[in-house]
């Protein structure tokens, strides 16, 4: 019976961690398209040279909650878009770059 708390406790929790917050990708594509698509493409195929390829599974090996968190907070060569993009908004963006992959 220690095993099967020890997976419910500390190994179900680690699987789930970044599947909470999913959101609506069909919203997302909206938002996609006013605020991500001239850097990451309608499709996400880059548009500029730093830009990861959604649509060949370049940086979806992060959880969601990864993903929210780069969009939120930008990096060195994306801003962030924390301020012009709400929290519902960033989690329907996340479920639509899941939907780029062919």
């Amino acid at each position: 019976m220690t095993w099967f708390r020890t997976f419910l406790f500390v190994v179900v929790p680690v699987v789930f961690a970044g599947c909470g917050d999913a959101g609506d990708p069909k919203a997302g594509r909206w938002v996609w398209l006013i605020h991500c698509s001239d850097c990451h493409g309608e499709k996400g195929v880059p548009m500029v040279p730093a830009a990861p390829d959604f649509s060949r599974c370049e940086g979806m090996e992060q959880f969601d909650f990864q993903l929210a968190k780069t969009i939120r907070d930008g990096t060195e060569t994306m801003p962030a878009a924390g301020e012009l993009i709400d929290e519902d908004d960033i989690n329907n963006v996340v479920a639509y770059i899941r939907t780029l992959y062919k």
